[in-house]
């Protein structure tokens, strides 16, 4: 799963910087570069500020953080059929 990531691409997309991020969620900004890098886990609490700053609910970005290794095997054809169609929507939503 790579949240810290899609945290970090939809931060740049809104065009804030990191500095800027973590002054409105109230953690600094080393705490912030650790969470887009994946050093670091944020609690719910801080996962909701920022998902709630940068205006894409964090089911969203749970989704677009769903790598293929995440799903079970048995499913994984579904998600492949399945995410291009559910990406395109999120897309023109958000």
């Amino acid at each position: 799963m790579k949240l810290g990531l899609i945290i970090k691409e939809t931060r740049k997309s809104k065009g804030l910087r990191q500095i800027t991020l973590s002054k409105e969620v109230g953690i600094t900004q080393a705490y912030l570069s650790g969470i887009e890098t994946g050093k670091k886990n944020a609690s719910n609490d801080v996962l909701e500020k920022i998902s709630n700053i940068l205006e894409v609910p964090l089911s969203v970005m749970y989704w677009r953080s769903i790598e293929l290794s995440d799903v079970p095997e048995n499913k994984q054809k579904l998600f492949k059929f399945l995410i291009p169609s559910v990406n395109n929507l999120i897309d023109q939503i958000f």
